[in-house]
């Protein structure tokens, strides 16, 4: 069984990476895990006589990323570890589907007030794992390109000016209006 402390308190992590924390001030946050921070938090408490035991625990609430196109699940996910990968945010996503093209996964990034996007082929560990998208943060939007497949098929009738089908039926067509000009 797990319990939850009565009193839990939110902290906003602010632009420079940190937090405003009662009677300690500021503490710099950013780049560390929350069991470091926890620590930090108890050796102040204790040092300057303000408690002699503290529990802390440090949690993260209200971040999230989206996973959309070709998956099993698209939505939006919690992040709930300090670290997630993109291959744990596909995993959660149920997958790629049949139709989704694994040498073009994007990852969408807002970076220094701009959009930015990162071409990522699951079919190269090198692509994945070098990648600066690798490990995701805050609002970033995973997608799943469509296959050819799936492009023709997402027409009304399935047939595009690419497509086998579209010229057998305009050949058709063809065939029919000359038969019919010729019997008339």
């Amino acid at each position: 069984t797990s319990t939850v402390a009565k009193d839990a308190y939110y902290y906003t992590v602010d632009s420079k990476g940190n937090i405003d924390f009662p009677v300690l001030g500021t503490l710099h946050v950013a780049g560390r895990t929350r069991e470091q921070i926890a620590e930090e938090i108890k050796k102040v408490l204790v040092e300057r006589n303000l408690v002699k035991d503290p529990v802390v625990t440090v949690s993260l609430t209200n971040l999230h990323y989206s996973v959309m196109g070709e998956v099993a699940r698209p939505g939006q996910y919690e992040i709930e570890d300090e670290k997630v990968t993109i291959l744990d945010a596909l995993s959660k996503a149920g997958d790629l589907t049949i139709y989704g093209t694994r040498e073009d996964v994007m990852v969408l990034r807002q970076e220094n007030g701009h959009q930015k996007i990162y071409k990522i082929n699951l079919c190269s560990g090198n692509s994945v794992f070098n990648s600066p998208v690798y490990y995701l943060q805050q609002n970033d939007v995973v997608y799943v390109s469509p296959n050819d497949t799936k492009k023709r098929t997402s027409t009304v009738n399935g047939n595009t000016i690419q497509s086998t089908g579209f010229w057998l039926s305009v050949s058709s067509l063809a065939v029919a209006i000359l038969t019919f000009l010729k019997v008339n």
